[in-house]
């Protein structure tokens, strides 16, 4: 598969990708089934609620290579992922795995379209379109199940609300899937 990656690279994975490292998006692993080619995470997977249920022994099962701005490479190398797939948020990082030999990609979603269309890349790479394309239903009959209940209330009853994330607690804001 050759894609374009969020920073405009275009990046050559071969497929199936049986072996990866994932930094960003580790709820797709759950969703989209497909721990058994997961060989290393981000930390802040440990930390996510939803990992802890879905795969109660994470730590145990899924080694940790850092996270997507502060990567241990020595880690990673040993692992001998097919493909790594990170946060853009530090380019450099991107850049240094890259000239390591490893493939990446980048994804930074700024929109629920591109969101789904990271879920989609997802899948596409995992072999498992199926499930993308249904985790995206769920997703919009949810999203719709939302906008029918309120769409009836009178605009001085609509609720405002603030949307918070992470641990510690911190404010969604600006640009992302969260301000979408």
């Amino acid at each position: 598969l050759t894609c374009t990656d969020k920073l405009g690279r275009t990046v050559a994975v071969p497929l199936p990708v049986n072996r990866a490292v994932v930094f960003q998006f580790y709820e797709l692993i759950p969703a989209l089934g497909i721990a058994d080619k997961i060989v290393g995470i981000g930390s802040y997977a440990y930390k996510n609620d939803l990992m802890k249920a879905a795969i109660p022994d994470i730590e145990e099962t899924i080694p940790c290579v850092g996270h997507g701005i502060d990567v241990n490479i020595e880690a990673l190398l040993k692992m001998e992922p097919g493909l790594v797939i990170t946060w853009t948020f530090k380019p450099d990082s991107i850049r240094f795995m890259e000239q390591r030999g490893l493939t990446v990609i980048g994804v930074s979603p700024e929109s629920l379209s591109e969101l789904y269309e990271v879920i989609r890349l997802h899948g596409t790479l995992f072999g498992k379109q199926d499930r993308a394309e249904a985790c995206i239903a769920e997703m919009e009959r949810t999203f719709n199940l939302v906008t029918e209940k309120v769409s009836t209330l009178p605009p001085g009853k609509k609720r405002k609300v603030l949307y918070l994330m992470g641990k510690p607690t911190s404010v969604a804001g600006e640009a992302g899937v969260g301000s979408d």
